[in-house]
This record gives structure tokens, C-alpha cells and sequence, in this order.
């Protein structure tokens, strides 16, 4: 069995709800910001699907921005 592995942080606001999420998948370095589980969930399934042949998005470390739902840019302290 192999493993595949990723690093998540999320950030909590003032009434220790999620506010927004990095996740990182540790092999390729390739990362991704959300506001919601669903989209970090979406991240790990892209790298868990070996026909995918995901490569980033031509960033030196294939950094990836997910889409930030459920709060404004405003909203990010």
C-alpha cells in the first residue's frame, strides 16, 4: 500500500470557526488556499487519481489557488 501525504493548516477566526485553509501536498510541494473542507477535499482527490498527471500551474514549487468560497477577499485578515 503507498501512502500519499498532505499538510493542512486552517486558520480560525475570533469564534474558532474556519476562516481559510492551505493545504500542501507533500511530494510534488504543490499547494493550495480554501475556505471550505469541500475544496481541500477536491485538492487531494486531483493528486489521488494517477491519470490526472497533475503538474501545478507552472509555479517554481506548483503552487495552486483553489477557489476561495464562502467569504470575500475582504474577509482575509
Amino acid at each position: 500500500m503507498d501512502y500519499v501525504t498532505f499538510v493542512v493548516r486552517i486558520r480560525l477566526d475570533e469564534r474558532h470557526s474556519m476562516s481559510e485553509g492551505q493545504i500542501t501536498h507533500v511530494a510534488s510541494q504543490e499547494t493550495g488556499y480554501f475556505r471550505d473542507l469541500g475544496a481541500a477535499v477536491a485538492f487531494m482527490e486531483e493528486h489521488l487519481d494517477p491519470a490526472n498527471g497533475r503538474t501545478g500551474d507552472g509555479g517554481p514549487w506548483g503552487h495552486y489557488h483553489l477557489p476561495m468560497r464562502d467569504a470575500s477577499d475582504t474577509d482575509r485578515g
